[in-house]
């Protein structure tokens, strides 16, 4: 809503700007003679306020003329006055159509026509000297907005143009209309040449344009300077911060392995103290053996001494057999002899009688 109520008033001024209706102050310059309406003017600009307001010559008369200034300058101040905006050469005529209810001359000189964006290529574009001017001219009058409004269109038209062969002349034409107290156009020109001033140097209009201008040669030099500044200090940043990252990931690196050397640690103790219990067991492995071994070898003596204890007997009884010849109960006689028989009892019986020997 806001926004159509904007719109509504704007088309209202642009009315009255174009039929002169109401109008209570004339703006004079050079051969033009421009009705304009104090409500509208003298809110945006101290400076015509200022001359209606107090007791000047031109508040009583209701003109105000204005010196030295060029006519299309003063045309598009009052057209933003009215709209807020004003017309640059980036609008070329096409085709123009007049508005067939304006009939008075004065109203020609004062409306800007509607006019179409022409698709130009970046070499043929013409300058924006408009814009230059207009700032100049918003200085002069007292006009905040139209500045703003003016370094905004040059600033983005010369940095996407600075490479335009009429681009000296319009650094030299910024530095020549604006004072040296006002550095709103004079830093994006002096910050471009500064910028681009290795191309700059190969061509001699732009070198000389900052060579005849001491202060924008001053400008560029400071420029160049803290451009340098800036792009050391962003080096010498950005190694910082490598180092930075490298000194980080040094010491991430360093906790790393020295969480590596303690589980090594914790590891080597964990198998030195398992290798030391297997030690343990192996030597009481060794002892218990030992310990059987004694045992085994002391029954082993036992068991040799029972063995020949047994062997003795066997031999007696052997020889007691071998010595037999007849059977003490049948009388039978005997036709046997045991040889080398050992670790067995030995049962002899007469094979007639089976009496047992």
């Amino acid at each position: 809503m806001d926004a159509l109520h904007n719109e509504d008033m704007l088309k209202a001024n642009k009315q009255l700007l174009q039929s002169s209706k109401y109008s209570d102050l004339t703006i004079i310059c050079g051969n033009r003679e421009f009705n304009v309406h104090r409500s509208i003017v003298c809110p945006r600009s101290r400076f015509f306020a200022a001359a209606c307001d107090g007791e000047f010559l031109e508040g009583k008369t209701g003109k105000i003329t204005l010196m030295g200034d060029d006519m299309e300058t003063v045309k598009r101040m009052i057209s933003y006055l009215y709209t807020l905006d004003y017309e640059d050469e980036e609008h070329v005529d096409e085709k123009v159509t007049d508005d067939p209810s304006v009939e008075d001359e004065a109203v020609e000189a004062t409306i800007e026509k509607p006019r179409k964006r022409s698709r130009l290529s970046e070499e043929s574009r013409p300058a924006l000297f408009s814009s230059v001017r207009v700032y100049a001219i918003a200085e002069k009058y007292d006009i905040p907005a139209l500045k703003t409004l003016a370094k905004e269109r040059f600033s983005k038209w010369a940095r996407n143009n600075w490479s335009h062969k009429e681009f000296p002349i319009l650094v030299k034409e910024v530095f020549e209309s604006t004072p040296d107290t006002d550095r709103g156009l004079r830093d994006i020109a002096s910050q471009l040449c500064a910028t681009h001033i290795k191309s700059f140097l190969q061509e001699d209009g732009v070198l000389d344009v900052i060579e005849d201008l001491g202060d924008l040669w001053l400008r560029v030099l400071r420029q160049v300077l803290k451009d340098k500044e800036d792009e050391m200090e962003q080096v010498l940043k950005r190694k910082a911060e490598e180092m930075q990252s490298a000194l980080e990931e040094g010491e991430k690196t360093m906790a790393e392995i020295e969480v590596c050397r303690r589980e090594d640690a914790e590891r080597e103790k964990e198998i030195q103290a398992a290798l030391q219990e297997e030690l343990a067991e192996l030597k009481s492995t060794i002892k218990t053996l030992k310990t059987e071994n004694h045992y085994s070898s002391e029954r082993q003596k036992t068991l040799e001494l029972e063995l020949d204890g047994k062997n003795e007997e066997v031999e007696k009884k052997v020889k007691k057999i071998n010595s037999l010849d007849r059977c003490r109960h049948c009388r039978e006689s005997f036709n046997t002899q045991l040889e080398d028989f050992k670790y067995s009892s030995i049962t002899v019986r007469c094979r007639k009688c089976r009496t047992r020997h």
